[in-house]
């Protein structure tokens, strides 16, 4: 699978950056870097610091095998990175995953011992920074996502004294699919996971009738998207171009949109309005 959608705008890379700082990134008096073993996250890295600062960095791999992107900042020219916060939805999706690069992990466990259709997921942050998974939790909240912020116990290969705390998104369909396409990951073994886990899921439906019906339903979700939700979208750009704010209740006033709200979230529909917009910039 190849990834969702890159960072376009400078806030969006700064965004993706300040989450990275947040994770396994570096930022300090003498340089930014990072230090990884998968070669797409250091890209990812190198990409929307070039960007930024137009400099012309690339991963290398160092004696360890593992491959390091940094630069120097005897100037403080990237000091702005560590200060960035994100402001709307799309920044904040991207800052996640900056984090969850570096700092969250993605599984998916087929239990056939049990049933056919038994699995076990998780996406998870990890961290002994409390107050930083809080922060992720904020972002994931605002983006229609709950989590579950707890104690983890230390297991007896930990080295460290700190606590350990997991940010573990709540399982559900609704949740995996929102988390691929607003946070996404850089890290292709990463991201294969992720949309994995919402595929994973499959009906425990045995009478024939309740099939077709699933199946007629499905179909008819199929036209709707296709033929209805591009002209949504259209609509509510054109209501945010006129300076009418796009809430609930004014984008009813668009064709089509009572039957895309059904499947596609309200905010979702404005950030992809927001994009629209902005391709056309």
């Amino acid at each position: 699978m190849t990834d969702v959608f890159q960072p376009k705008t400078m806030n969006e890379h700064y965004a993706y950056l300040s989450g990275v700082i947040a994770s396994d990134g570096h930022l300090g008096a003498k340089k930014i870097g990072l230090l990884v073993a998968d070669l797409d996250f250091a890209w990812a890295f190198a990409n929307s610091l070039n960007t930024l600062f137009d400099v012309n960095k690339y991963p290398q791999k160092n004696y360890r095998g593992y491959w390091e992107a940094r630069a120097g900042n005897q100037s403080g020219r990237f000091d702005s990175v560590g200060m960035f916060t994100p402001k709307n939805n799309i920044e904040k999706g991207l800052w996640l995953r900056g984090y969850f690069d570096g700092d969250g992990n993605a599984s998916l466990i087929h239990r056939p011992n049990l049933s056919e259709n038994a699995y076990q997921r998780r996406v998870s942050f990890y961290s002994t920074d409390e107050p930083l998974l809080e922060r992720a939790n904020q972002y994931l909240l605002e983006l229609e996502m709950p989590c579950i912020l707890k104690n983890m116990p230390l297991s007896a290969s930990h080295k460290g004294t700190k606590p350990m705390y997991e940010l573990r998104l709540k399982g559900s369909i609704a949740n995996y699919t929102n988390f691929l396409y607003r946070v996404g990951s850089s890290i292709k073994r990463k991201l294969d996971i992720l949309a994995a886990i919402p595929q994973s899921y499959r009906p425990d439906i045995s009478d024939t009738c309740r099939q077709a019906q699933a199946k007629g339903a499905a179909a008819r979700r199929k036209r709707t998207m296709e033929t209805m939700l591009p002209k949504v979208i259209e609509g509510v750009a054109r209501l945010i171009k006129q300076g009418v704010k796009p809430t609930q209740r004014n984008c009813r006033e668009v064709c089509g949109y009572g039957s895309i709200q059904k499947y596609v979230p309200q905010q979702e529909l404005v950030d992809m309005a927001l994009r629209i917009i902005e391709s056309e910039q």
